[in-house]
């Protein structure tokens, strides 16, 4: 989704969810906003014509037009207390709900409970609950019996963009899902990083390598939001060795990509999918080195063969050389 589009979203999410007050917009006991009144206290470049384009495209139907176009509201996920005149219906027998593996023992104690919103969201299939629970960590999928709850005299509603909520989801009607149970293995959190293999002289004899605690390794780093992998790569050099974009040359019939497997620190020590790219940049003149994450720095001689702790950076290595 575009970014003027998806920026337009989260302020509609905003006044129309959570805090109307915030631009002095006025809803209605039913959720609903003047459009002409939206339009003209929104503190951003905002018409008519992008309203109508979030409201149908937005992947997840948040928002809702009245048949003259004349008032907007969002369709679920208030905090504030709106009546949007929904009929309780029978779900299905089964529903399912996404969140992170580290609420579970909350969740284990008092059951699914609305927080700061009206209703507690269910989905109708286990794709989106993972999606959902992906956003807040380890993803942990919960297996609903609505069915048997709405049985029992517990009332459903389903909202005009086909999300489905209650008031409370006591434990004894929840379980957690295994992996066997939603017939796939284990999602891997995936990773990329992004850097550049420096080398200088004309004839490229001598590459930068960076000195981490326990290893020699390259200027790479995470990717940002958004961020292109050239993008990431240059400004992570930057950042680690104050090397700037003018002054070297990336060759840009050169790419080197490589994935593995390792344990991260900041996922808990779980296993992730980590990919690193890597270009080749060739030092236009001399530059003095200015490391700010790491202990020292080192030009390496190139040579034949030669080998480094790292997996990545010996295959890297191999690449750049049957390149060069």
């Amino acid at each position: 989704m575009r970014k003027d589009l998806v920026r337009t979203s989260k302020f509609l999410s905003l006044v129309l969810r959570h805090k109307p007050e915030t631009i002095g917009l006025r809803l209605d006991k039913n959720g609903w906003a003047d459009v002409e009144e939206l339009l003209a206290k929104a503190r951003m470049s905002l018409d008519f014509a992008m309203l109508a384009e979030v409201v149908e495209t937005n992947d997840k139907k948040r928002f809702s037009f009245n048949a003259e176009k004349t008032k907007i509201r969002a369709n679920q996920g208030h905090s504030i207390n709106v009546d949007l005149k929904l009929e309780p219906l029978r779900p299905p027998d089964v529903l399912y709900h996404g969140t992170a593996t580290r609420f579970w023992r909350s969740i284990s104690e008092k059951g699914l409970i609305k927080g700061n919103r009206q209703y507690v969201h269910l989905s109708k299939d286990t794709d989106t609950a993972e999606k959902i629970g992906a956003r807040h960590g380890k993803p942990l999928i919960l297996k609903i019996e609505s069915g048997r709850m709405f049985q029992n005299g517990h009332r459903f509603f389903l909202s005009e963009n086909g999300v489905w909520m209650i008031a409370h989801v006591p434990v004894n009607y929840l379980k957690k899902m295994t992996d066997a149970e939603n017939k796939r293995p284990p999602r891997l959190q995936k990773v990329k990083s992004c850097g550049v293999l420096c080398v200088r002289d004309a004839s490229c004899k001598q590459f930068l390598l960076l000195r981490h605690p326990h290893r020699w390794d390259i200027p790479k780093g995470h990717m940002e939001k958004n961020e292109s992998e050239h993008a990431c790569a240059l400004r992570e050099l930057f950042e680690e060795t104050g090397i700037r974009e003018r002054d070297m040359l990336l060759d840009p019939d050169f790419r080197f990509e490589h994935t593995y497997f390792p344990k991260y620190k900041r996922f808990g020590g779980e296993r992730v999918e980590k990919t690193v790219i890597v270009f080749l940049g060739r030092l236009l003149s001399p530059v003095q080195i200015v490391t700010t994450e790491h202990s020292t720095f080192q030009w390496v001689d190139w040579q034949s063969s030669q080998h480094f702790s790292s997996d990545t950076i010996d295959k890297l290595l191999k690449k750049a050389r049957q390149h060069m």
